[in-house]
């Protein structure tokens, strides 16, 4: 029973899995969320590449849709537009063993003011040392290929350009690179990732392999070893051997991806914004005769 000077903080828990009773059920990272996450890192490191090129624009706008029209072409292909839907799906991810769970209290914090608001206080419930199933990440070739030639048009092979399995191997590196970061432990999942929560080890990455037209992705299995099997907790601070142990395996991931063809040449095929096809263009001179 509290007294009469105690505040009473509903705790805000993170998100189970809906389909099982509560006190039963696990946790829950939606597979949209890690997908928002993959995209956005994506378009990071594609527009890095961009800038160091001095061939990023200085677009702005707050229309959702011209954003994204914007986006690098490896990154639309990949992930999908306004025009098309993408070819990466991820499925949710379920925890294995939730871990220890602690309740941690906040100060709302007033966003014009930025001062702390007056009775403002909330708890939220932290998962420490979650274990969770392996995130599932599946990649449809042939709209992958469909979304190429949608923005490319139909393919030549006469003429003496990147072919349309040229450009998929190319945003396929591109995604591969994100996933090093992963690996890495650069790239927080879930939300309050500003908060220091999100941390993510990668243990090991399977990649089954697949083949469509022209488009080779070949089979390979990674595993960073013991250290990463039994990372410890957020409450604990990373050894030496796990970060030795993320750095080979994110440096794994980068040799895997050189056996994709023309996986060098990647960044060749990156550009800014949707690009006119032949087929467009030739519409508009002869509009113009």
């Amino acid at each position: 029973k509290k007294g009469i000077d105690e505040e009473v903080h509903e705790v805000v828990y993170p998100l189970r899995d809906p389909s099982v009773a509560w006190d039963e059920a696990q946790l829950l990272i939606p597979g949209t969320s890690i997908r928002g996450a993959l995209r956005s890192r994506a378009s990071r490191i594609a527009r890095t590449v961009l800038a160091a090129r001095d061939e990023l624009s200085t677009f702005t706008s707050h229309d959702l849709h011209e954003q994204i029209a914007a986006e690098p072409n490896l990154v639309r292909y990949m992930f999908g537009s306004t025009e098309y839907r993408g070819a990466v799906t991820v499925h949710d991810c379920l925890s294995s063993d939730p871990g220890k769970c602690i309740e941690v209290t906040h100060n709302a914090i007033d966003r014009w003011t930025g001062g702390v608001i007056d009775g403002g206080l909330f708890t939220e419930a932290v998962y420490l040392g979650t274990h969770w199933e392996p995130i599932t990440i599946d990649i449809d070739l042939r709209q992958l290929l469909n979304n190429i030639e949608a923005e490319k048009g139909p393919e030549d092979r006469e003429q003496s350009k990147p072919t349309h399995a040229d450009y998929a191997h190319a945003a396929y590196v591109l995604l591969g690179l994100v996933l090093a970061e992963l690996s890495a432990g650069t790239l927080p999942l879930g939300s309050r990732s500003t908060r220091g929560l999100g941390q993510v080890v990668v243990s090991s990455i399977d990649v089954r392999g697949c083949t469509r037209d022209d488009v080779v992705i070949p089979a390979k299995t990674l595993s960073g070893g013991e250290a990463l099997e039994h990372p410890g907790t957020a409450a604990t601070s990373p050894s030496q051997r796990r970060y030795d142990a993320q750095r080979t395996l994110a440096e794994g991931v980068l040799e895997y991806l050189l056996d994709i063809k023309g996986a060098t040449q990647w960044s060749d095929r990156l550009h800014e914004g949707l690009q006119k096809t032949d087929t467009e263009s030739k519409g508009k001179e002869k509009a113009h005769e």
